[in-house]
């Protein structure tokens, strides 16, 4: 590199003069100052309000309190001094760079543009060799804060799932798909490695379960047994304790209106108990089946595999940066969603703005999926304690919509309580926490259902 030419005695000496260059460079940094003051007076009260209050309650006081417990106006405070305090950085910065000569001022800023093109590759390499190395190794997951934001990413870019894989599961015109009948095939994320066997509806479950059970088992992945074995997911635990028949019909990814629309293809009719499995994401199914009229929507054959393909593809094949422009595309639609309130902008499996309106459209499908199959049954419902309390505040409501209908409500146990019912990245539960489910199930069986 040419070394650069120093000033002669008349540069020296040469007054200091306003130029043209000075001029657009101050404006330029008034213009930044402008913005994230605007930003701040828009954005700023906002954004911290729904971080303290919303899904994540106690955000804040864990990133910046520790133990500690501090008032929201504490954290209003702090965003204050941030904010003023970036601008006094701006404004000394701009100010040194404005009066630098333009030579030294493009040579400054070619610098800085090449040193931060340098570190933004360094951060992604890293960032992206540190989620990869988790994914790896999932017992390292343990030592982080949390988990949520791993999990949502780790699903969304690299776990397996069967029922996008067209070698483990079928379409089906009524309920999208179903796992392959009749089939084995083994099942594996890097916190397990299983075999799933089916019957001839596609459930993970033996034959001889498909002949009027006295327990059916309806739910999605948590019910199936995702990440163990067939014999210690919590409906085969069941069925060992009880002595009864018991059908595992859960299937990955379904709602309530489609599990409702399963039952339809079993023989109900020596069954004395059904135990509905919720999960939070069920709601977005259970709105969509109401908004089209109490119908599933199912897309068409071609549709469906070309969808299951790209999803597919998209968790099989790694990039450079997938992990962290992936994480850079959640935070923008979350800060979008904070600062528009848009729900459908929202990253979340089930909008915030749903949740108030969960309980009514889990009933409507429980009511109009499969309409009767519910009369004169023992329903227990397994749900999140979230679930079970608003459940509580509609039972008035239940009991006049099924008056023949014995319902039961069970709290599955948070992980946060109990993280060795939990995978710590995948988030099902492990075989302990399939046992502590059934035996919670068992000590809720009216007698007529024990032996």
């Amino acid at each position: 590199m040419a070394k650069r030419k120093p000033f002669s005695e008349k540069q020296r000496k040469k007054p200091f003069t306003l130029n043209r260059a000075m001029v657009l460079r101050a404006a330029g940094i008034l213009a930044v100052i402008g913005l994230l003051t605007a930003g701040y007076l828009l954005f700023a009260h906002r954004i911290i309000h729904a971080m303290y209050d919303g899904r994540s309650v106690g955000f804040l006081n864990t990133l910046f309190g520790g133990k500690q417990y501090y008032p929201l106006e504490h954290y209003y405070s702090l965003g204050r001094r941030a904010f003023w305090g970036t601008v006094c950085l701006l404004l000394i910065i701009g100010s040194f760079f404005t009066l630098l000569p333009s030579a030294v001022f493009f040579h400054a800023i070619r610098r800085i543009v090449i040193t931060v093109f340098i570190n933004i590759i360094i951060v992604i390499v890293l960032f992206d060799g540190l989620i990869a190395l988790i994914f790896a190794q999932p017992s390292l997951a343990r030592f982080l804060p949390s988990q949520h934001a791993l999990t949502t990413m780790y699903y969304l870019t690299a776990v397996s799932v069967p029922q996008a894989d067209p070698h483990k599961s079928i379409y089906d015109p009524v309920v999208a798909y179903v796992l392959r009948p009749s089939s084995t095939f083994p099942f594996s994320n890097p916190e397990f490695s299983t075999t799933v066997h089916t019957n001839s509806l596609g459930l993970r479950d033996d034959e001889a379960s498909l002949h009027r059970p006295r327990i059916i088992c309806a739910g999605d992945s948590f019910t199936m047994g995702w990440g163990v074995e067939q014999n210690e997911s919590f409906p085969q635990r069941i069925e060992q304790e009880t002595g009864y028949l018991v059908l595992n019909a859960g299937v990955p990814s379904y709602g309530t209106a489609r599990e409702m629309k399963l039952l339809e293809r079993i023989d109900t009719t020596n069954t004395a108990t059904i135990v509905l499995q919720y999960c939070q994401n069920d709601t977005a199914e259970n709105k969509s089946f109401l908004e089209n009229g109490n119908k599933i929507i199912v897309l068409p054959r071609k549709q469906q595999r070309a969808q299951q393909l790209k999803e597919l593809n998209y968790r099989r094949i790694y990039y450079p940066g997938k992990y962290f422009f992936y994480a850079l595309h959640v935070l923008t639609l979350r800060a979008i969603a904070i600062t528009t309130d848009d729900p459908h902008s929202r990253v979340d499996v089930v909008c915030d703005s749903d949740r108030y309106c969960e309980a009514d459209l889990f009933f409507n499908a429980l009511m109009n999926a499969n309409p009767g199959a519910l009369d004169n049954k023992h329903v227990i419902i397994l749900a999140e304690p979230y679930f079970i309390t608003e459940l509580e505040t509609h039972r008035d409501m239940y009991r006049n919509a099924l008056p023949s209908t014995t319902i039961t409500l069970v709290t599955i146990p948070e992980k946060k309580d109990h993280p060795e019912y939990y995978y710590p990245i995948d988030g099902h539960f492990t075989a302990a926490g399939h046992a502590a489910i059934a035996a919670r199930i068992c000590r809720q069986l009216s007698p007529p259902d024990k032996t």
